[in-house]
């Protein structure tokens, strides 16, 4: 069963919440982790317009996360995933990964 860590959002001070994004609450973000505690069932009983995220083309040149199930073509907003939570470098390294959350069309 796939458990969750919630996530910090970090934004372009230019552009804080991008309007194109298919992401409604920045406050609600939750990441996948080996070592999570909150189950999908967990986190949308108690915050239903959380977006809960998975990572996408995990390679040494390239990873991003985006929101879990979303089938469209979504391109890199203006923000980063980090937590400050040991388990996020323990699992993804020392620096924030891209969100693409924005959908033109």
């Amino acid at each position: 069963m796939q458990k969750y860590l919630k996530a910090e959002y970090y934004g372009s001070p230019k552009y804080p919440f991008d309007a194109k994004s298919v992401i409604k609450n920045f406050d609600a973000i939750y990441y996948p982790s080996e070592r999570g505690i909150y189950t999908k069932e967990d986190i949308l009983e108690y915050e239903p317009d959380a977006t809960l995220l998975e990572l996408e083309g995990k390679t040494t040149s390239y990873c991003c996360f985006k929101p879990a199930g979303d089938k469209r073509w979504l391109m890199k907003g203006y923000g980063f995933i980090y937590s400050t939570d040991s388990r996020f470098r323990d699992q993804y390294g020392n620096y924030p990964i891209p969100l693409h959350d924005r959908h033109e069309g």
